[in-house]
């Protein structure tokens, strides 16, 4: 009997493993291509409001499942990573633009909604910039778009990215004309 509850469990945990596992052979041209042509905030999917009743764009929309699918299944390696932080560099340029400061970027409680669709973006932005185990399955307790920039500015391999590089360029140069009318 013991060996039998032994096996299931290890059936159970073996399953959830390879169900989970990332694969190098996913194509990533999809996620490209939503990265590049991504405007994030033109077309909100829920609307919500700050203490003022203003509408905010606090995460990106929901991709498509081709998109998805890459993005809860692809080795996470730097092209991964850069496409994601593409994502959220264009967010955080957005939010600068509109309301001067970023929002959290994921459905709270976080545990609970991370398994929805709504949050495979979100999912994959810790996945990305999560420095251990915990940090990558839920990130901090509070993840802004800008932490896209701090991670590119601490790693070497993109932070010489020509593409990211640019958008972190635009970002400064916002913040530098909004410090100037402040």
């Amino acid at each position: 009997m013991k060996t039998k509850i032994i096996f299931s469990v290890f059936v159970v945990l073996a399953s959830i493993y390879f169900y989970t596992e990332r694969r190098r052979n996913v194509d990533i041209r999809p996620l490209q291509l939503y990265a590049l042509s991504l405007e994030p905030c033109s077309q909100s999917l829920e609307k919500k409001r700050n203490s003022l009743g203003r509408e905010i764009c606090a995460d990106l929309p929901v991709p498509p499942s081709d998109v998805a699918y890459i993005l809860n299944y692809r080795t996470i390696d730097n092209e991964y990573k850069k496409y994601v932080l593409l994502m959220y560099l264009k967010l955080y340029q957005k939010q600068l633009i509109q309301y001067h400061q970023s929002f959290d970027v994921r459905e709270s409680p976080f545990f609970y909604y991370r398994f929805s669709r709504r949050s495979d973006c979100a999912k994959a932005f810790c996945e990305t910039i999560g420095e251990n185990f915990l940090k990558r399955k839920l990130g901090p307790e509070f993840l802004p778009a800008y932490l896209a920039i701090d991670y590119i500015r601490e790693s070497p391999e993109l932070r010489h990215d020509s593409l990211l590089r640019s958008h972190v360029e635009m970002i400064d140069s916002i913040q530098k004309v909004q410090a100037a009318f402040e």
